[in-house]
């Protein structure tokens, strides 16, 4: 007696009783493929439904989000734009033609600087025109911030410093942002 006609008998004989063996045998029929087919066409089916349940949720998710925040958000961003370094820190958001704020919480503010510094200049990166200092004010959250005044058409670069003479000047490549 093989292993397969062991399990087969076994199998004959708890039908007989009515007791339903969950361990899937291999019998010559094929049956054990056809349970293998029933689960998986009962599981896509589940799968089926509960996608289209959660693509109703975020269809009625996304409406209500249209109709009641956009004007709010619409709002809270400047007309003019922000662009910014958002790994390192730095967000230049242009208030007018005149001027822009910067937001800084890099690297020189995650490692507790009391003072930061920023410098500043005009046009090309490799070249800046009417290098000028500021001095950032610190936030509640830790960062820094302040309002620059901007020359229209001309780039403004940046880099910061502390009161100790440490620089986050983006490797060396400085912050620059398009006017």
């Amino acid at each position: 007696m093989s292993f397969l006609d062991g399990n087969m008998k076994k199998q004959r004989e708890a039908n007989k009783k009515g007791v339903k063996n969950s361990t899937p045998q291999y019998t010559a029929e094929g049956s054990f493929l056809e349970e293998i087919a029933e689960d998986l066409s009962e599981k896509n089916n589940r799968v089926s439904s509960e996608t289209d349940e959660t693509n109703k949720q975020e269809q009625k998710s996304e409406s209500g989000f249209k109709e009641e925040f956009s004007e709010d958000l619409m709002n809270d961003v400047s007309r003019f734009g922000v662009q910014s370094y958002s790994k390192a820190g730095v967000s230049f958001e242009k208030l007018s033609d005149t001027q822009a704020k910067i937001n800084y919480s890099g690297l020189l503010a995650k490692n507790g600087a009391q003072d930061v510094f920023g410098v500043y200049g005009f046009g090309s990166n490799q070249k800046w025109e009417d290098v000028s200092t500021l001095t950032f004010n610190k936030e509640s959250e830790g960062s820094f911030a302040t309002t620059v005044p901007i020359e229209q058409g001309k780039n403004i670069n940046f880099a910061f410093r502390d009161s100790a003479e440490n620089w986050d000047n983006n490797s060396g490549m400085n912050y620059t942002f398009v006017n």
